[in-house]
């Protein structure tokens, strides 16, 4: 991701890390949501709230307090008004819709705002709340094993949604929309969630098979590892198979990784 911030020409997949990033959140979110030493699913969302009440809202806020006053004092050229919006749209977590919603390519909603790295942020605040009432109502099911089944089945569900949508919204003129919508980039959360979900059959799987551990699982990181330099480096910003597909390969790869860990 540095790199492809850098460099892009030289990285074109290099934006794909994101993805990366939403299979490992997801994972992490839908594990501790799923913990069955919780005393309910209420105890669960209040410790994933105040978790990220320390860790996720102080830095957000510094951040677009130090990026405001650089817009408004330091930086040349920079709109007030647009500073000002998508400072507010930022906070408010919705500002990846409003760089979905223009004809400039990619890189020209990268100059014209100082906030664009925070869509990443809104699109998996966004598909939290989605989430957390998925994960609710699928509590009322039961039992843990079949809360699990429907909590895997609803993330895969999920994940060809945003496939398809991604495919089918794509355009290389205007790629905006596809690049920053929450439906068409939410495939990796959707698949973190489903690697979390299943993470108890795969974890007694690798107990009680002997090979999985020593040959299986090491191979699967390697190949994993190898795909995802792979899309880094291949390709160029105007492929459109790179962002109709590259998000799925890479969010596979990461949910792969962490399997394989």
């Amino acid at each position: 991701m540095l790199l492809h911030a850098a460099e892009p020409a030289r990285s074109a997949g290099g934006f794909l890390g994101v993805d990366m990033l939403f299979v490992v959140a997801a994972a992490l979110v839908t594990r501790g949501l799923l913990d069955p030493r919780h005393d309910g699913l209420r105890t669960a969302v209040g410790n994933l709230w105040s978790g990220m009440s320390k860790r996720w809202i102080p830095p957000l806020t510094l951040v677009l307090v130090w990026t405001s006053i650089y817009g408004r004092y330091i930086a040349d050229g920079v709109s007030h008004r647009e500073l000002g919006s998508d400072g507010v749209a930022s906070l408010l977590h919705v500002v990846n819709w409003r760089f979905a919603d223009t004809n400039e390519p990619i890189s020209g909603v990268a100059d014209a705002s100082l906030f664009h790295q925070l869509w990443s942020l809104a699109v998996a605040a966004q598909w939290l709340l989605l989430w957390l009432l998925v994960i609710a109502l699928s509590r009322r099911i039961g039992a843990s094993r079949r809360w699990r089944i429907a909590v895997g089945a609803a993330a895969l569900a999920g994940a060809i949604a945003s496939v398809v949508a991604i495919t089918a919204i794509f355009d290389t003129i205007e790629p905006a929309r596809a690049f920053f919508g929450t439906d068409t980039r939410a495939v990796g959360l959707f698949l973190g969630a489903a690697t979390a979900a299943a993470w108890p059959r795969v974890t007694r799987l690798a107990a009680v098979a002997t090979g999985w551990r020593s040959f299986v699982l090491p191979a699967l990181s390697a190949a994993s590892l190898g795909g995802l330099a792979a899309l880094v480096a291949s390709g160029d910003e105007g492929d459109a198979w790179l962002y109709r597909l590259g998000p799925l390969a890479a969010a596979v790869a990461a949910a792969v990784l962490l399997v394989a860990e």
